[in-house]
């Protein structure tokens, strides 16, 4: 992530994360709390050696994690948005400039989030990689920010009946001009 994308998360996320209380022990500052999470997101490293490196025990660790995934999928729904009007103009031409295809609105891909094998049912959610995962599926404009996430389903699900079961599917099969006009396309 770069400093400016930091400093323009960071600028609306930090409002969420704000103790308004006052009370009770004074709460990690915000940006090292978005550091931290950032940092546990974007690496394998785990929640003990990212306290080490951020001075937090793995309680406070787990606390500030908890709270910016909750600020940022309270906020999802104005980050991660469906291209329309000039802006999806914009994305056919861009996919067509860069590599010559005509058309594109997205690119979508589906991919494993590893987890420990659950309790209940873990045979559901081993891949075919005999792996267990979360499946996670996305779409991407050409300058690779999301346009639509889902995720959930168990690793053993394939990507058909992933894509059957998301938002983006059913949205579509409801109004297919509203989110591919023009003939547009994944791919």
């Amino acid at each position: 992530m770069s400093a400016p994308a930091f400093e323009r998360l960071l600028t609306v996320i930090a409002p969420l994360l704000e103790n308004r209380t006052g009370t009770g022990k004074p709460t990690t500052k915000i940006e090292k709390q978005l550091l931290a999470v950032v940092w546990l997101l974007a690496t394998p490293d785990c929640f003990r050696s990212i306290g080490m490196k951020f001075d937090m025990s793995k309680s406070t660790l787990h606390s500030c994690f908890r709270r910016v995934i909750v600020a940022l999928v309270s906020i999802s729904h104005r980050l991660i948005t469906w291209p329309t009007g000039e802006k999806l103009e914009r994305t056919v031409q861009k996919f067509t400039d860069i590599a010559g295809m005509a058309g594109v609105i997205g690119a979508i891909d589906g991919c494993y989030v590893p987890i420990d094998a659950p309790q209940v049912d873990p045979q559901y959610y081993r891949t075919r990689k005999c792996e267990y995962a979360i499946t996670l599926q996305a779409v991407c404009d050409p300058e690779l920010r999301f346009t639509d996430v889902f995720a959930g389903y168990p690793g053993s699900v394939g990507d058909l009946r992933v894509f059957r079961n998301s938002s983006l599917y059913r949205d579509t099969e409801a109004n297919v001009q509203n989110f591919f006009p023009n003939d547009t396309n994944l791919v």
